[in-house]
């Protein structure tokens, strides 16, 4: 009984690691976009919902495990979540450390996923007895959490005030969706909306091009020269708890138990409250880029 769906998990997982370190190679491969869609497609073939739990843990764990190359070498985000690290990364590139950077944001990731994966399984497991208590007061804590990151941002009144109408926005949206017969009246249509904000920045982008300033400003008058470090060769494999130091481990372990345990704020903003939280006080524009990367990438 048990051995053909370990059979079914093993294959869900190869399967994820490999398509996912190749989609998620790619600049502007959000994660919401690529693994959302198949992971629902999965669910709705009847696998057992371990499977599509392995598969979707893999798919993650690929797709941010690579997405240091793009964030290095193009300073292009893979997803919103890398989004945050881009300036780091670039600093890290000026310098001529893009090698440097995929190094820290891999190892980052790593020691995020060691951290993260079995805190959330434990947290869920604790979580389900109490699931329909939570479900009650589950909107009152996301506008507590919506007001908490709203005050830890640089703008918080703007911030604060935006709340009100966004909340509209979204209230809008579903009802446009339930009065046009899209979805039955009351049916929940979040994902929609995830799939929307990622996209909506790349539709932004487009929109942006038919203004003139814009499209001036994006223009090159010279070749950048691109030139590659001698390599320095590395005894077996890469090992993360080398490549970073004592305290981007320690740091980036915390990122990772924090955000899990307040998962259900804002991910990209937490993102950028710890990393600026662990690295806004180091002096050093390397080590402080080094730190930012580690600890961003460890929460995402």
């Amino acid at each position: 009984m048990y051995m053909p769906i370990l059979v079914q998990m093993i294959i869900a997982a190869a399967l994820a690691a490999i398509v996912y370190t190749i989609i998620g190679a790619t600049p502007g491969a959000d994660e919401t976009a690529t693994i959302a869609p198949i992971t629902l497609i999965l669910v709705l073939t009847g696998l057992e919902p371990v499977v599509v739990l392995t598969f979707f843990m893999s798919a993650i764990v690929a797709s941010k495990l690579i997405d240091a190359v793009p964030i290095s070498v193009a300073g292009i985000p893979a997803g919103v979540m890398s989004t945050p690290m881009v300036e780091h990364a670039q600093v890290l590139k000026k310098e001529g450390l893009a090698d440097v950077s995929i190094r820290k944001i891999a190892s980052g990731a790593i020691v995020g996923n060691l951290v993260s994966v079995p805190i959330s399984l434990l947290l869920t497991n604790a979580l389900v007895p109490i699931a329909n208590v939570i479900k009650d007061y589950g909107n009152m804590v996301f506008f507590i959490g919506a007001v908490l990151l709203a005050l830890m941002s640089k703008h918080r009144w703007i911030s604060l005030v935006s709340i009100l109408p966004f909340a509209l926005l979204i209230q809008g949206l579903r009802t446009l969706y339930w009065d046009i017969g899209n979805v039955e009246q009351g049916t929940n249509v979040s994902t929609s909306f995830f799939l929307a904000i990622t996209i909506g920045p790349a539709i932004l982008s487009l929109f942006e091009l038919l203004n003139t300033d814009k499209r001036n400003a994006m223009k090159t008058h010279h070749i950048k020269e691109i030139g590659l470090k001698k390599e320095v060769k590395m005894e077996g494999l890469p090992n993360p708890f080398k490549i970073l130091t004592k305290k981007e481990i320690g740091y980036s372990a915390i990122a990772s138990l924090l955000g899990s345990i307040v998962f259900i704020l804002s991910p990209v903003g937490l993102t950028i409250f710890f990393g600026e939280l662990f690295a806004g006080r180091i002096k050093d524009p390397i080590k402080k880029a080094s730190m930012a990367v580690a600890c961003m990438e460890a929460l995402a």
